[in-house]
């Protein structure tokens, strides 16, 4: 029996399960997690012989196998209400996963920048963003508590006329290679270290990059197992300011239709927010915003840019008593 299985292969098995190929699974981990994917094979000499049996047209899942699908879905999409764990869980056969941290809260510190708002009418962004374009039919309503999958605005460059528009996307990047959309349920945080080697976030580092319109973002900090003081974060006086994002459009080939999505970028904390994370979002000074945004191909890409804010040009406060793990603990995001 394969010894140490972690959090994090349970993607794999997953993938397995539902592509019912180790191939395909393999690629789809790759895209999703290139150093997993250098473990597939030991993986498959182990415990994938007690979950799948293995046939002329793929993978199909045994009794044990089953069994340990319907745990593995529930622990990568359960809720705060439903983690309570120990350092160990059992998954219902002979296979403990084990854990260095209490579950939930590997689940919450993989997750970064879920929530943010933009309190700038669209006046205020346009002239913070230089929007040349008439914005009088653009509805823009403020939003205090943003959250993954609603539809925000974005700044990029006009294909034609190279100048900057308002453009409104989903939140959580869907690539245009995506075959199914529910695939991608939390991609709304890229990792700057990892943006020019996988597959997903190459392309549109290259040519989609964007702005997101901002005037302060939240994060958590742990006080007990089950407790969380919620700390907003924003840049001294600068509203709105501007994370740095990455956009791509996906074809729906069920009826035709074109969604544009984005993401936001992420990289190591700074002094100010270690306290409370591990990771931070891109924010990018107004000086950088025209290299962020061109689409020459001949420069050198930004990722210079990608680095830590500065400290003390950031403010914190905390915005609420401590309460439970957040509502949105079911998005787990290894990005």
């Amino acid at each position: 029996m394969y010894d140490g299985l972690e959090f994090r292969h349970l993607r794999y098995f997953v993938a397995v399960a539902e592509e019912s190929n180790f191939g395909r699974a393999a690629m789809r981990l790759h895209v999703a997690q290139p150093s997993l994917s250098a473990q597939i094979k030991k993986l498959e000499d182990g415990i994938c012989a007690v979950l799948f049996l293995r046939g002329r047209t793929g993978a199909e899942l045994t009794p044990a196998g089953k069994v340990f699908l319907a745990a593995a879905k529930r622990l990568l999409h359960m809720s705060e209400r439903a983690v309570q764990a120990t350092s160990s869980v059992h998954l219902g056969i002979d296979l403990p996963l084990r854990f260095g941290y209490p579950l939930w809260a590997i689940v919450w510190r993989s997750v970064v920048c879920g929530r943010y708002r933009r309190t700038s009418d669209k006046q205020r962004i346009a002239e913070a963003f230089q929007i040349g374009a008439d914005l009088a039919d653009y509805i823009l309503a403020p939003d205090g508590n943003i959250a993954p999958t609603s539809v925000q605005p974005v700044v990029r460059l006009d294909r034609d006329t190279e100048n900057r528009q308002l453009v409104p996307m989903r939140w959580g990047m869907i690539p245009f290679f995506a075959k199914d959309a529910k695939k991608f349920r939390t991609t709304f945080n890229a990792r700057a270290e990892t943006l020019s080697t996988q597959p997903m976030w190459r392309e549109p580092l290259k040519k989609r990059r964007c702005l997101v319109p901002c005037d302060g973002f939240f994060e958590w900090q742990k006080i007990t197992d089950k407790l969380k003081r919620k700390f907003e974060f924003s840049v001294k006086g600068q509203t709105p300011f501007a994370f740095a994002g990455l956009w791509d459009a996906w074809k729906d080939p069920a009826n035709g239709e074109w969604l544009q999505s984005f993401t936001i970028v992420t990289t190591d904390a700074n002094e100010l927010m270690a306290p409370i994370h591990t990771r931070m979002p891109v924010i990018l000074q107004p000086r950088d915003y025209d290299r962020w945004l061109s689409r020459d191909e001949s420069e050198r890409l930004p990722v210079d840019l990608l680095r830590p804010f500065e400290s003390d040009e950031m403010s914190s406060e905390a915005c609420e008593p401590a309460v439970g793990p957040p509502a949105q603990l079911n998005l787990l995001n290894s990005e």
